[in-house]
């Protein structure tokens, strides 16, 4: 229990140390970018990009690292099991096979969810970015009222986009298991 609390320590340091290294990267270079290029560029979207997305990079790092020490376990586990019985684990490795195959469908549905997900909070985003830098000319207008029923919509749209997600990810681990 120490040495996975210990590994889960430094997984988590180099996760933080590489995504933050990686938000820097990026904000400097927009910082140098010429001028002439920075309108062509959302604001909306970079901020996107730095806040949600990078977080995003860290949710998918964290995974990559735990797999690399998961796979270490894996192989240590599996030298045994052929140890012991390489018929049985000739068998498992040949199911696993299987199992992995028909779970890739799943896989690309994750991947397209994924992309799906990243368009609709871009869009709640600019949304977002272009109600509060309007703030003054929407209360002046009244137009508060159309923009919260817009932004509900866009919430509900980023929802049920998690929660296609979520059941492919569960559907996933569950056949995982």
């Amino acid at each position: 229990a120490a040495l996975i609390a210990l590994r889960d320590v430094r997984l988590a340091r180099h996760n933080l140390d590489f995504v933050d290294h990686l938000r820097m990267d990026l904000v400097a270079a927009i910082a140098a970018a010429p001028w002439r290029r920075m309108p062509a560029a959302k604001r909306s979207d970079v901020e996107h990009t730095i806040n949600t997305d990078i977080k995003r990079v860290q949710v998918g790092t964290n995974q990559a690292l735990r797999g690399g020490a998961s796979i270490a376990l894996v192989l240590t586990q599996l030298i045994v099991a052929v140890i012991i019985s390489w018929k049985l684990t000739l068998v498992a490795v040949v199911s696993l096979g299987l199992i992995a195959l028909a779970l890739l469908p799943r896989i690309l549905a994750a991947r397209r969810l994924g992309a799906q997900s990243t368009n609709v909070g871009r869009r709640s985003h600019d949304l977002l970015v272009r109600f509060l830098s309007g703030l003054k000319l929407y209360k002046a207008h009244g137009f508060e009222t159309a923009f919260v029923e817009r932004y509900g919509d866009s919430l509900a749209s980023m929802r049920k986009r998690a929660f296609e997600f979520a059941e492919v990810q569960a559907g996933v681990a569950f056949a995982g298991q």
